[in-house]
């Protein structure tokens, strides 16, 4: 296995949907891929290739905890095996993929390059096609997915909540609009970070790649992913004190040769840039609206019904459908159940399983945070860094959308946090023994 292999390895869940996309309409592109990482890991497990990838002790009980509470939902709901399955996919899939890239990161020092490049190659490629569906229009076959024309975009409404005509956010080489902004977000967010710690060392040219990412983001419309890295931002720049004045130096230019390109767009299309405009800004303004629709309104239903038991594992996340699933804002209505990652895996194992998957969760931060500090800005600190603030934006994010059951996100993340996994033992200070 080289250090090719596992990048390969590490972009596959990619590449299959690439490859689903447009040349193979059919789940077997990512169950191939889901095997060929399985496989890696046990070899890489049986090889004990993976003793330097660890988690905390309390990690690990509570994972075994929630895989319990887990097959006691399955035995009370009686699900089928293939809701079961999806679920189980969703969530444990990415936790095997962290493992690799844990062992890629710490068998090679230049792991970072070769992570920066393929975020890079993936920004670029979804930045040119975002833009190429937006300037050919809604109509076009460009936009077509699997026959269905203008499937999975989304669109931009005015002040009476209608359409604007010509105006939508596209899917660029993603199976939907959402799952777009979700990807670029985390690609981006690791590219910053890259620049920002001096892991990566670009010539000046080469400092235009951000224009892509600024591109990317816009063209996806992607109201969280531009406020998490707007304070991403702000947060790298105060940890990496050594670099931050260089790094906002070449940001602000950017940004204000971006700026200006935006200027003369407005100038052309007025109306569509209020409207672009209006859709960001609204991703602040709207953040009471959202937590009050998806979180706040939808708690009392949770604690009627879901308090300790829910539907069975799976049931409802993404991919369930075809196995008798369905979406839970859609089921359940009448409990007025709106969607983000803690209602979903609430319905689904009860607020109990959904708290004890939180905790999990913030177990990983806590350790990336240490990670981070003790790495410094070497591969595995900048790795630990990203999972630190990408972990924890999904924890805010996923109040507003269903993040944690969009596998794909999960999955690129998790093959550029391996970081995390690599805490090195503290060294005790061995005296000095005097000759006289």
């Amino acid at each position: 296995m080289t250090k090719l292999y596992f990048l390969l390895v590490l972009n596959l869940p990619l590449i299959a949907m690439v490859i689903r996309k447009y040349f193979y309409q059919h789940d077997s592109m990512l169950i191939f891929s889901d095997i060929v990482i399985l496989i890696t890991f046990l070899v890489l497990l049986v090889r004990s290739k993976l003793a330097c990838c660890t988690l905390p002790i309390v990690y690990y009980f509570l994972l075994a905890t929630f895989l319990s509470w887990v097959l006691i939902q399955q035995f009370i709901s009686s699900t089928n095996i293939g809701i079961l399955g999806v679920g189980l996919r969703a969530t444990f899939m990415p936790i095997i993929l962290l493992f690799v890239s844990g062992f890629f990161i710490n068998k090679y020092k230049d792991s970072i390059q070769y992570l920066f490049l393929s975020a890079s190659f993936w920004v670029v490629i979804s930045s040119l096609m975002a833009w190429v569906q937006i300037y050919l229009g809604p109509d076009n076959p460009i936009n077509s997915t699997w026959g269905h024309q203008g499937l999975g975009i989304g669109d931009y409404v005015d002040q009476n909540q209608e359409g604007i005509q010509g105006l939508f956010r596209p899917t660029s080489i993603y199976m939907h609009t959402g799952q777009f902004g979700q990807v670029i977000f985390l690609l981006v967010l690791f590219r910053w970070l890259a620049h920002a710690s001096s892991a990566i060392r670009l010539s000046k040219p080469l400092y235009l790649l951000i224009l892509f990412d600024l591109a990317v983001v816009i063209a996806s419309g992607q109201r969280a992913a531009m406020l998490f890295l707007v304070g991403a931002l702000g947060l790298m720049l105060f940890v990496y004190q050594r670099s931050k004045l260089k790094f906002l130096f070449n940001i602000m230019a950017i940004g204000l040769f971006a700026f200006s390109l935006f200027f003369l767009y407005s100038m052309l299309y007025p109306n569509y840039t209020d409207a672009v405009v209006a859709r960001f800004l609204g991703g602040v303004y709207d953040i009471p609206k959202r937590l009050n629709g998806n979180l706040i309104y939808s708690m009392q239903g949770i604690l009627d019904h879901y308090l300790l038991f829910g539907e069975g594992f799976g049931r409802y996340t993404f991919g369930a459908q075809r196995f008798g699933g369905s979406l839970v804002y859609d089921e359940l209505k009448h409990y007025h159940l709106g969607e983000s990652s803690l209602i979903r895996l609430s319905a689904e194992v009860g607020l109990i399983g959904a708290l004890l998957g939180a905790v999990m969760i913030v177990t990983v931060i806590i350790r990336a945070i240490q990670v981070s500090r003790q790495r410094g800005a070497d591969s595995r600190g900048v790795s630990a860094a990203f999972c630190m603030i990408w972990l924890s934006a999904l924890l805010f994010w996923c109040n507003t959308a269903d993040v944690f059951a969009n596998s794909l996100p999960m999955f690129l993340g998790s093959g550029m946090a391996g970081g995390v996994l690599l805490l090195g033992k503290k060294r005790m200070a061995v005296p000095k023994i005097s000759n006289s």
